[in-house]
């Protein structure tokens, strides 16, 4: 097999495993009414349930890059994937609350393992249009995001929503045995090649006694930026299908489709975002994607259901635009522990949109669901103004 066969076997490989890891927490938000009317939630409770899988999804992501600098990347995912698809099948064997959140809490905490290996390991492997690859790699994540509210709307109004997670224990299972024998036969790179040129930088930045990446002010303000971007995502992908069916008064398929259609858009946004970012600087793209998302997180509770696709579709674009620029930013320090610096990433995107889903459900039920979508127009526009007062002065 030619050298370029390789490459974008193992470029394939994955991307695909981003598009497979994303329909578990994206499955959660469409599911949100049924599980909702089972246990009998008040928003409140809905907004602490997703707050605690947030969080799960977040800590994680730190003991993940802290191994993803020590260890073989490609065979921390392929564990990765072999816990998830034990977890998500058998989560239809658990009947009550408390059984429930067990295992929702385990899987959450091992899907949050992916990330910090999977940015470290593009970023050493593809050092030249690093822009391009990451908003590619992206946006399999968004593909994964698309079609799991499609998927679990169908399946969990069909056969209930613990069926959602047993379906894509299947797909899990067979990525990680996908893995597991495309490395062994060599031809998936391990990292090795990449942990080499890690080794050479940790020697200089050794010799130059450069502070760890958290203490750096460039990542501080990255750190902040992902954690206004996890607020917003956060409330907003959570709530916006219990603001279809409850206000709206969609069925739970109709408003999985609806929030497909504003996933949609992000998955064509990243792309733009990435490539952009390597043209026009990820920060000028960073600040832009706030400024004009908060203007359509105004519009959503302002329009009617049907005018609502002209929003949300847009919405998703420049939203998503933002992420691969964040991605980007991370990428550009070279730093001995750049898996531990996208763990805290992660942790810090994550944690924010923990504490706006709790917050989006305390809102809703003292004031109103619709007035979250105030709120979240309120952080992007905060955002916006960070980004051109702050962020573009950190070097």
């Amino acid at each position: 097999m030619r050298k370029d066969d390789k490459d974008r076997i193992e470029f394939s490989l994955i991307t695909f495993s981003h598009v497979l890891i994303h329909v578990f927490p994206a499955s959660i938000a469409p599911l949100l009414p049924l599980i909702k009317t089972e246990f009998n939630l008040s928003y409140t409770g809905v907004g602490l349930l997703t707050f605690i899988l947030s969080l799960c999804w977040a800590f994680s992501g730190i003991p993940a890059g802290i191994a993803s600098d020590k260890m073989d990347r490609i065979k921390l995912i392929i564990l990765m994937f072999f816990l998830v698809s034990i977890f998500s099948a058998i989560i239809t064997l658990m009947s009550t609350l408390p059984g429930v959140l067990l295992l929702l809490i385990l899987l959450f905490l091992t899907i949050g393992i992916f990330h910090p290996p999977a940015y470290s390991y593009l970023s050493y492997r593809y050092p030249r249009k690093k822009g391009k690859m990451v908003g590619i790699f992206e946006t399999g994540g968004s593909v994964g995001i698309l079609i799991a509210p499609i998927v679990a709307g169908i399946v969990g109004s069909c056969y209930g929503w613990r069926y959602v997670y047993t379906f894509w224990a299947i797909p899990a299972f067979i990525m990680a045995l996908l893995l597991y024998l495309f490395s062994s036969n060599n031809r998936l790179r391990d990292c090795r090649v990449a942990q080499a040129k890690e080794k050479k930088i940790n020697k200089e930045q050794s010799s130059q006694k450069r502070r760890p990446s958290f203490y750096h002010p460039h990542f501080k303000a990255i750190y902040l930026t992902q954690g206004f971007f996890g607020f917003v995502s956060g409330g907003s992908i959570s709530f916006l299908p219990l603001f279809l069916t409850d206000v709206h008064k969609l069925s739970t398929s109709t408003a999985g489709g609806m929030l497909t259609v504003f996933l949609a858009g992000g998955a064509l946004g990243k792309v733009i975002g990435g490539r952009c970012s390597d043209a026009f600087g990820a920060r000028k793209i960073i600040g832009i994607g706030f400024l004009i998302t908060s203007f359509f997180l105004l519009l959503i509770p302002l329009v009617t259901s049907f005018f609502l696709v002209f929003v949300l579709l847009p919405a998703g674009i420049v939203f998503f635009m933002i992420l691969p620029a964040l991605i980007l930013l991370t990428g550009e320090i070279k730093t001995s522990d750049l898996g531990l610096a996208y763990g805290i990433q992660v942790l810090s995107g994550a944690t924010f949109g923990a504490f706006s889903r709790l917050l989006c459900g305390t809102i809703s039920d003292l004031l109103g669901i619709k007035f979250i979508f105030f709120l979240l127009s309120v952080i992007a526009l905060f955002s916006a103004i960070f980004v051109y007062s702050y962020l573009k002065k950190t070097r």
